[in-house]
C-alpha cells in the first residue's frame, strides 16, 4: 500500500470519528434538554420555550439555510441584506448560515434574561415578542424558497423585502403591545405575586 493510500484512509476514518463525535454531542444535547422540558419546566416555561424553538428554526435554521441556498443558485444580489450578502461574498455560505445560528441564539438569550430578571412582570411581551420573531422566520423562510423555485402568490410575484419587514414590524408593535396590556392588568390584580410568571 502507497504512503498516499494510507494518508487518504488516515483522513476518512479521521472524518468519520469527527462526525460519530459530533453527532454523539448533538443527541446528547437534544435528549438532555427534552429531559429538562418534561421534568423541570412548569407550563409556563414550556410555553415560552416552545416559542423560543420556533424562532430558532424558523428565523435561524430555516431563514440561514434557505437564504444561503438561495444565493447559491439565483446569485449574490438575489439577498437584499448587503450585511449578508458581504459574509457570503468574504466567508462562504457556511459562515452565513453560522453566524444567523450565533446571531438568533444571542438574540433568545437575552430577550429570556431579560424577561426573567426584570423588575416589572414581562411574561405574555416576551411571549409576543418570540410569536412575531416567528412569524417573521416563517415568512422570510418561505420568500426564500419562492426565489429559488420561481413560484408566485396570486400572480403577483415574490413578495418585497420591504413588505415583509413592514408586516413584521406591525405584527411585533400589535403583540408586544398586547402582551404588555396582560402583564399589567394581572400585575395590577396580584401585586403581591410580583416576580413571579404569570
Amino acid at each position: 500500500m502507497s504512503v498516499c493510500n494510507m494518508n487518504v484512509e488516515r483522513k476518512t476514518a479521521t472524518y468519520e470519528h469527527t462526525n460519530i463525535c459530533i453527532s454523539q454531542i448533538f443527541a446528547y444535547l437534544v435528549r438532555s434538554t427534552i429531559k429538562k422540558y418534561i421534568s423541570k419546566f412548569n407550563s409556563r416555561q414550556k410555553i415560552q420555550f416552545s416559542l423560543a424553538a420556533v424562532v430558532f428554526f424558523t428565523f435561524g435554521i430555516g431563514d440561514g439555510f434557505t437564504g444561503a441556498y438561495m444565493m447559491n443558485i439565483c446569485g449574490i444580489f438575489a439577498e437584499a441584506n448587503p450585511f449578508a450578502r458581504h459574509i457570503v461574498e468574504t466567508q462562504g455560505c457556511i459562515s452565513l448560515i453560522l453566524f444567523k445560528l450565533w446571531m438568533i441564539f444571542t438574540l433568545l438569550s437575552i430577550v429570556i434574561r431579560i424577561e426573567k430578571f426584570s423588575k416589572h412582570p414581562m411574561y405574555w411581551m416576551t411571549n409576543g415578542f418570540l410569536v412575531a420573531l416567528g412569524f417573521g422566520g416563517i415568512m422570510a423562510t418561505i420568500t426564500n424558497l419562492m426565489r429559488i423555485y420561481d413560484v408566485a402568490i396570486f400572480g403577483y410575484g415574490v413578495p418585497s423585502p420591504l413588505l415583509i419587514v413592514q408586516v413584521y414590524t406591525g405584527l411585533m408593535f400589535v403583540l408586544v403591545l398586547f402582551g404588555n396590556l396582560i402583564d399589567n392588568s394581572k400585575y395590577s390584580k396580584f401585586p403581591h405575586v410580583h416576580g413571579q410568571h404569570f
